[in-house]
């Protein structure tokens, strides 16, 4: 006790803080009686060094201190105690004048040790987090240093890009983290916290964003405030640059964090921006911006988040249908909802045909007409492929004469151009902005490049005048001309290659030299559009050549990989990193490349505090390599390039094993016999991860000399490998965390608990083994339970939560793990094993003792789940 009660101190500072106000001076009792009893000694004990991490817990006793005497005073209390002689030197610092001891607090962690002493004193804490503010924010007067923000034009920022420390928050307690937030937020809303022309510094932006993910400070109340109070803040304000900069701190920093419900609710306020709501549908920045923060929210959504909510809308009288969660403009957002919910109910095992599956799919083409190829229907469960097939928006599947129809439609307004280029600037923008005009500008712009070598500065007015939703559809509709364009070139294919290759070069100084399309959203476009085999082959090519054979997008990975590091959270000069890579590869969005020199106007860009087109590209990649994995084996070639020349992008990916898991499980039938592309996907997701770490931070041993290995086979993992696997979740949920896993700050990574981290990694393991099916690796989990390797319950349940994470890929096996389980059940209970139909009454009887239990905590989804699986069950043991 004596040793701990610097720690005991610690706790009580976090519990005594916020309940101040309500405590009554009976209450005190106790904690002087603690305090009697820890602090025996009459030495006072030497003033710790203020201002190191450690003056939290070495001053938390004096802290606690203060906030009783205040009480008594406040109370007018009789009687005054006497503190312990060892903190007595402690109480002489924290009680001299208020004023000097202010002035001597300069540096960040020794106002913190401050603000836990004074949450008590309502002025002298005020002040104290006034100036932790000001440390990170510049202050209320104009900052004396600036720093130049990504973009174009004087865009400036205060100086300040070193935020508050990870010490220094973990120094504080809960309340004072409160209160630090709710100060850091005011100062963010404030119409004028950019001091005018200027931006909020990256240290109060990113020390905004550390405080969001503290789950201690009731992190659903501070979301929930977000959600509730800033984004409406920033619409009345029409304050766009803070709406940009909310829309990264949730697509590159906060993506970890929300929950799903919350996801869900962000969706449905983005689609409104995007629908034009207080003028933000018109900044084309803004719209890029929150067109890739609904990406990241769609694709960051678990196997079961989407169809829990679903459940939700649609058993609410109020809401009659899906809408709100789909977007009333983007076809390749929409398109990504269906993906994710295919992948919901195949790795859910939610398949039903008709009813709320059938209803999502029939909304979601009323508002974006679309279909699919067949080879990404294959992968799609039934009922997913009978909603399509039963749809009369199959009809809307593109057709030869349609892409006839494009090539003369581009032909016929190229010779309006070439007629129109001579004359008044305003006659060409009036006729290729009219109303129904057809959207084939950009596939004008390529016809430029390929017959003249160059976009005339004419072209820039049609640009400028285009809105952000129209040039959406001008980016689909090029995809669409150029495959068709060079399809027609088949019949020469010496003159196809070549046509291939300067078409390529074209769309390369489309992207890079004239600015007009963002790489990520152009291959978005096309890697979701609809294609038939030969046009689908030719697709390919074109991304193989624009992303492997031209220089600009890897010189900018290898760029961005070598100089930054994932763990942003331990670094001091993110901030400077950033600005230097885009310095170096400035990313411009507004034509600038088509624009007159002479008559040159530049765009006003908001501020780009964290993204970049590398981290734009992540989850395009991840829909990419899902397009080439339906295909192979026929791309095999392609995916393993791709994955050897981006794969280090995914050291920034926000869910590398979950991702990994969704698609080991997604496409198990495509990736069965398949071990070589098994390998080569998690080398690539989590071997360069585990490289940045030490040895058994994600992956089994065996697995990891697997992994370096030459041949992709020829391991055939036996039981005492199934085994470990199984003991090392065992050990970790009992609290024996390995020393790899404790060195690791749990709240800023994929899984927020070694728990978590260690089941999915695990699953991902077992997905991927080379030379065994799923009923092998099911049938190898079974031996290990009943060969008495596993002899605890603790054993079997670890196993359970495998086999719920791995369902359907255990196939038939997944029956007989759950009736293991429950044999051990019974067993322990000490129940004859008699015969199998005994054994499914009994089974069946323990699966509802459980639930029984456990109907308090859970929610209807899973109430039908695990009926369903009490059905199933006992139909298998029969």
């Amino acid at each position: 006790m004596m040793k701990s009660r610097k720690k005991l101190m610690w706790v009580l500072l976090q519990l005594f803080s916020p309940a101040i106000q309500s405590l009554q001076l009976s209450d005190l009792a106790p904690l002087f009686a603690i305090f009697k009893r820890l602090y025996p000694e009459q030495e006072a004990a030497p003033l710790p060094e203020i201002g190191t991490p450690d003056t939290a817990t070495a001053m938390a006793a004096s802290a606690v201190w203060m906030h009783m005497s205040t009480m008594l005073s406040r109370e007018n209390a009789g009687s005054v105690r006497q503190p312990p002689p060892f903190i007595r030197h402690h109480l002489q610092y924290l009680s001299q004048d208020k004023q000097k001891l202010l002035a001597q607090a300069r540096e960040p962690l020794q106002i913190a040790s401050l603000c836990n002493a004074f949450i008590s004193v309502p002025d002298t804490f005020t002040q104290l987090m006034a100036s932790l503010v000001e440390i990170w924010s510049g202050g209320s007067s104009q900052p004396s240093n600036m720093v130049a923000m990504p973009g174009t034009g004087n865009l400036m920022a205060v100086g300040i890009t070193e935020p508050c420390s990870l010490e220094l928050l973990d120094s504080l307690t809960t309340y004072a983290k409160m209160s630090l937030w709710n100060n850091v937020m005011s100062r963010v809303l404030k119409p004028s916290a950019g001091h005018g022309h200027l931006c909020l510094s990256p240290a109060l932006v990113e020390t905004y964003s550390r405080l969001m993910v503290y789950m201690e400070m009731d992190y659903g109340l501070a979301l929930k405030t977000f959600l509730g109070q800033a984004f409406p803040s920033v619409w009345r304000q029409n304050n766009k640059p803070t709406a940009h900069t909310f829309l990264e701190l949730l697509t590159y920093r906060l993506q970890r964090h929300i929950q799903p419900h919350y996801r869900l609710q962000l969706l449905g306020i983005l689609y409104q921006l995007s629908s034009g709501v207080g003028g933000f549908g018109n900044n084309y920045q803004l719209q890029l911006s929150m067109e890739s923060t609904a990406l990241r929210l769609l694709v960051g959504l678990g196997s079961s988040d989407l169809p829990s909510q679903i459940a939700k809308v649609t058993s609410d009288n109020r809401l009659q249908n899906i809408g709100q969660l789909l977007s009333p403009d983007s076809e390749e957002l929409n398109r990504l909802f269906v993906l994710v919910l295919a992948r919901s109910i195949r790795i859910g095992c939610l398949e039903s045909p008709g009813g709320w599956v059938d209803n999502a799919v029939r909304q979601t083409c009323n508002v974006t007409p679309h279909s699919w190829p067949q080879h990404v229907l294959d992968s799609m469960p039934e009922s997913v492929r009978a909603s399509y097939r039963d749809s009369p928006m199959l009809n809307s599947i593109s057709r030869p004469e349609d892409k006839q129809l494009l090539l003369s439609t581009v032909d016929e307004e190229w010779r309006k151009w070439t007629s129109m280029a001579s004359g008044p600037s305003q006659d060409v923008v009036a006729y290729f902005t009219r109303e129904g005009a057809p959207s084939v500008y950009l596939c004008l712009l390529l016809k430029m490049l390929l017959d003249q070598g160059k976009i005339p500065p004419l072209a820039y007015g049609v640009l400028e005048t285009l809105s952000a939703k129209t040039f959406a559809t001008h980016i689909r509709t090029l995809g669409d001309y150029i495959v068709a364009f060079l399809l027609a070139m088949r019949s020469d294919p010496n003159n196809q290659r070549v046509y291939i290759n300067r078409a390529v070069a074209a769309l390369n100084e489309l992207v890079w030299k004239y600015n007009v399309i963002p790489l990520d959203r152009l291959l978005l476009c096309m890697v979701l559009r609809h294609y038939d085999t030969s046009e689908l082959s030719v697709l390919l090519v074109i991304i193989h050549v624009l992303l492997m054979r031209t220089r600009e997008f890897k010189d900018r990975v290898s760029a961005f990989l070598t100089e930054n590091s994932p763990e942003y959270w331990l670094r001091s000069d993110w901030h400077q990193k950033h600005v230097t890579f885009h310095q170096t590869y400035p990313e411009l969005i507004y034509c600038e490349g088509v624009q007159d020199r002479a008559a040159h106007t530049q765009k006003t860009y908001l501020p780009i505090y964290y993204g970049n087109v590398c981290l734009r590209f992540l989850p395009v990649f991840d829909i990419f390599t899902h397009r080439l994995i339906e295909l192979l084996p026929q791309t095999l070639r392609s995916l393993e390039q791709l994955l050897d020349a981006f794969g280090g992008l995914y050291r920034f990916h926000d869910r590398p094993i979950t991702h990994l898991y969704h698609t080991l499980h997604y496409y198990q039938h495509v990736l069965a016999d398949k071990a070589a592309v098994k390998k080569k996907l998690v080398g690539a997701v989590l071997g360069r991860d585990i490289s940045d770490r030490s040895s058994g931070w994600c992956l089994s041993q065996k697995y990891q000399q697997y992994l370096t290995s030459d041949t992709a086979s020829q391991w055939i993992p036996d039981s005492a490998y199934f085994s470990g696997l199984v003991q090392r979740l065992v050990e970790v949920v009992n609290g024996h965390v390995p020393q790899q896993f404790s060195r690791r700050d749990w709240r800023f990574l994929e899984l927020p608990t070694p728990s978590l981290h260690v089941l999915y990694s695990t699953s991902v393991e077992l997905l991927s083994l080379p030379e065994l099916s799923g009923q092998d690796v099911g049938r190898s989990l079974l031996k290990v339970v009943f060969s008495g390797l596993g002899s605890s319950g603790k054993f079997v349940e670890c196993v359970r939560l495998f086999v719920c994470l791995c369902a359907r890929f255990f196939c038939s096996q997944s029956s007989h793990l759950l009736c293991a389980y429950d044999l051990f059940f019974c067993r322990s209970a000490g129940l004859p094993f008699v015969c199998p139909s005994v054994f499914s009454w009994l089974s069946s009887v323990s699966l509802f003792v459980r639930l029984f239990f456990r109907l308090a905590s859970l929610t209807v989804f899973e109430l039908c789940v695990y009926f369903v699986s009490i059905a199933s069950l006992a139909s298998t043991c029969q």
